[in-house]
């Protein structure tokens, strides 16, 4: 049964296995040889939380490996095996991958009256955001002597709502009071039941809150600044961290999801291609990758350098995607960011104040989002529905809260003038640069 799977590995598609004398090799990973166990066969590839160490799930290699009956022909015809043992293989060992992988996930504690799966509906970063509130919440309960009972939705939503007064009072903004609503209805689903008429008295206090005091978004960020920041970024040999910051902008990305590009989720154009086929893309949240967006979509395709201006985007994609392969063993699975997004949020403000940007114009990797669709917007280089579609917002009040052409001007009116003739001159050399 071992030489099943040790046939496997060589014969799966897109592997780029290096072969030796000994074990065979994945992704710096030693396998073992033909004559070892079949259980320390490739459960070893992968770490703790099922992804390979070089960035791919060990789900997305498995189905590509058992997913194609020529590849498992290959296989029984390599070992001298029958077809339905290679299969029956396969398939155990996908079992127990997973099992072992989700092994560790059993160590994560869950909050009382909740499963593991359903705190699983949200991310970690808002799993943890939720917990935060209330927390502050149970505490001013008791600091005030209430007790509610979760099944007691009215009593809930009133105490809720006198809560919402106090983080008014205390300056929070409305993100507060969204953020508080939303922890309620995740720890207590039925406290949802309704949808937007659910909870009536702490929407009512928030739009209240709203008029009171306006939520306060983010600004675009204009390209000559973004761009005069990728140069700096080149100059300080940060030269993945400057791509990041280009394509974050001109693909209108949250931070989280460029800083997990891998080269994988990059298509060169074809040969001879004419129209979109001319074009790099970039696929957003692939399916293999088992992480969805935000608004938990997944496959969302963007094409690179298909408005005026870009052109040169593909040749730099062409230039680092060929340094990237001289250094990995398997491309695809290669990160595209060598740091980490706090380093890469510190050296963005940082240079942004190098430049002269006003510190009250705090610079965030946000910004970067809202500044390409602005920049889109202000340039007539997309329509709103194109925008929309592009920065996969839901609603057109969404598209018009991020894509603000008019403060692009703004920003640079603020600048001194000498400060904008360098950023000017920086961003006009960074093509050649990063090319």
């Amino acid at each position: 049964m071992s030489r099943i799977v040790h046939g496997l590995l060589l014969a799966a598609p897109g592997l780029m296995l290096a072969q030796g004398a000994g074990p065979v090799s994945l992704t710096g990973m030693m396998l073992p040889s033909r004559s070892e166990p079949l259980q320390c066969n490739l459960a070893k590839t992968c770490d703790a939380s099922g992804k390979l160490l070089a960035g791919v799930p060990m789900s997305h290699v498995l189905s590509k490996a058992s997913g194609k009956k020529a590849t498992i022909a290959k296989v029984a015809a390599k070992t001298r095996t029958p077809v339905r043992s290679v299969a029956k293989v396969v398939k155990v060992n996908i079992k127990e991958v997973r099992q072992k992988a989700r092994a560790v996930l059993r160590q994560e504690p869950v909050p009382e009256g909740m499963s593991f799966l359903s705190r699983k509906s949200v991310g970690s970063q808002a799993a943890l955001r939720y917990d935060s509130c209330l927390e502050t919440f149970f505490a001013w309960m008791q600091e005030n002597g209430i007790e509610v009972i979760p099944q007691d939705s009215d009593q809930v939503d009133l105490h809720a709502s006198l809560h919402m007064d106090h983080l008014f009072f205390e300056g929070n903004q409305t993100d507060a009071g969204n953020y508080l609503i939303a922890a309620l209805c995740h720890r207590w689903p039925m406290l949802a039941k309704g949808g937007r008429r659910s909870m009536p008295r702490c929407r009512q206090a928030l739009r209240g809150w709203t008029k009171l005091a306006p939520p306060q978004a983010r600004l675009p960020l204009p390209w000559e600044v973004v761009a005069a920041i990728a140069h700096r970024m080149i100059e300080k040999q940060l030269v993945k961290m400057a791509l990041c910051t280009v394509l974050c902008f001109h693909g209108y990305m949250r931070p989280g999801v460029a800083a997990r590009l891998i080269w994988g989720q990059f298509a060169p154009p074809l040969l001879g291609g004419s129209g979109p086929q001319a074009l790099w893309s970039l696929t957003l949240h692939p399916q293999e990758l088992e992480t969805p967006s935000k608004t938990g979509t997944w496959d969302e395709t963007l094409c690179l350098g298909d408005v005026p201006g870009w052109e040169w985007i593909g040749t730099a994609l062409w230039r680092h995607r060929q340094l990237s392969a001289k250094q990995a063993v398997v491309l695809d699975s290669t990160p595209l960011a060598d740091f980490t997004q706090q380093d890469w949020a510190k050296q963005l403000s940082t240079i942004a104040a190098e430049l002269g940007v006003p510190k009250e114009n705090a610079v965030g990797l946000y910004r970067l989002r809202h500044g390409g669709a602005s920049h889109d917007v202000a340039y007539k280089l997309r329509c709103l529905d194109e925008v929309k579609k592009r920065g996969a917002w839901k609603t057109e009040a969404s598209v018009a809260r991020y894509a603000k052409p008019a403060r692009i001007n703004d920003q640079l009116n603020k600048l001194l003038p000498k400060d904008l003739a360098v950023i000017k001159l920086l961003a006009a050399r960074l093509p050649q640069l990063l090319c």
